[in-house]
């Protein structure tokens, strides 16, 4: 039996014990039909960012080492799931350990199935790894994000390509959301400037790039608003928005928020608290030009293969 778009329970115990999460993972995408989508709720309270950035890379690194048929998964946190009026999930799965939690769901979605995954495990399931798109993520923790707490920031930025939301954009944008408590300004990139990206023809259209960001948003925080901008120039709506408080940039882009400071600087704007969050996939870093990072570059070249093969 397999499910279109299920819901995986995880606690805290299942981060502690490697090969329980594995497993469990292994197991709700087993159950997961192909080209559809998988949830993880991470049934926790997260304090800090750090916390937040270490946890969720774990569980997307996880994800991505047993995912060979491009399910979309998403990592949830906290209690936004509670406020989803449509979640669309057709099965929650829950571990022993997260079987408690059982009468929340069945109070807030009583017609959503609810199956415990410890059952299911019995079920012989092959391990099978993505090898193109599986490096395991090398976490950098900035000391600022060690002291970071949840919704310190009125406004935040952030801004990207966001063409085939992956793992690490999904990053970003829940760091980014972490860190809000009201408004998230986006820069998605026009596509005037991506002409000259490899594999440019299979670049997903401005609006359905900005969809896709705007859905994930709701799902990880129904109640931030979201406000997005198209980028034509380095800064963005940084450069012009003043009411800004922070901006979010991986460790490929950090020294590019000096760049920003300096504009704003000149315009009479406020300074920006930039904080740092990790590229995910591989151990090369800046020195090696975080050649293995996780990229929608990937992606495209799939799908180009993919015509090749037809």
């Amino acid at each position: 039996m397999s499910y279109k778009h299920p819901l995986l329970v995880l606690s805290p115990n299942e981060l502690v014990f490697e090969n329980k999460l594995d497993s469990l993972i292994n197991a709700a995408i087993h159950f997961t039909t192909p080209q559809s989508q998988l949830d993880i709720l991470y049934n926790d309270t997260i304090k800090t960012l750090a916390e937040l950035t270490t946890t969720l890379v774990m569980i997307y690194d996880t994800a991505r080492h047993y995912n060979d048929i491009e399910i979309h998964v998403n990592v949830l946190h906290g209690g936004n799931y509670k406020k989803l009026t449509q979640p669309g999930w057709d099965v929650v799965f829950l571990s022993d350990s997260s079987a408690i939690i059982s009468d929340i769901f069945k109070q807030n979605f009583p017609e959503i199935k609810i199956e415990t995954l410890s059952l299911l495990q019995n079920v012989e399931i092959a391990k099978s790894v993505k090898e193109d798109l599986f490096k395991p993520s090398a976490v950098k923790l900035p000391t600022l994000s060690s002291r970071t707490i949840s919704k310190q920031y009125h406004s935040v930025a952030i801004g990207g390509t966001f063409d085939h939301l992956h793992d690490g954009h999904k990053i970003l944008l829940s760091a980014s959301i972490f860190l809000t408590k009201k408004t998230l300004i986006i820069g998605v990139t026009g596509e005037g400037l991506l002409k000259n990206k490899k594999y440019s023809e299979f670049l997903e259209p401005f609006k359905q790039r900005c969809d896709s960001v705007v859905q994930f948003l709701k799902l990880i925080d129904c109640e931030i608003t979201p406000e997005i901008h198209e980028i034509n120039d380095v800064c963005g709506p940084t450069a012009v928005v003043e009411d800004i408080d922070a901006l979010v940039l991986s460790s490929e882009t950090v020294k590019g928020g000096e760049y920003v400071n300096n504009v704003r600087r000149e315009k009479g704007f406020g300074e920006l608290v930039i904080h740092e969050v990790c590229v995910v996939g591989g151990q090369a870093g800046e020195e090696d030009g975080f050649k293995d990072k996780l990229s929608s570059t990937e992606f495209r070249r799939l799908e180009f293969e993919k015509t090749k093969e037809h």
